[in-house]
């Protein structure tokens, strides 16, 4: 099963031990993107995987990152 993330830090987080091989079947991005470019996100997903009939998100609401998107999102 593939696993496709959306960490702040997933280096320091200890997810994953590199950006540039993160290992085993993990991948994505390290940055939180904007809700407009995750709607995009999740329509690729769908369309580089049309059969897929769940996906899964986990968010961390102590993290910084996750205040800091909270404040701006008012």
């Amino acid at each position: 099963m593939p696993i496709v993330m959306l960490a702040a830090d997933p280096v320091g987080d200890g997810l994953v031990a590199s950006l540039a091989r993160p290992g085993g079947n993990v991948t994505g991005t390290d940055t939180l993107p904007s809700p407009e470019f995750s709607q995009k996100w999740l329509e690729f997903l769908k369309d580089a995987a049309p059969r897929a009939s769940r996906v899964a998100g986990a968010h961390g609401a102590a993290r910084a990152q996750s205040q800091a998107r909270r404040a701006a999102d008012g």
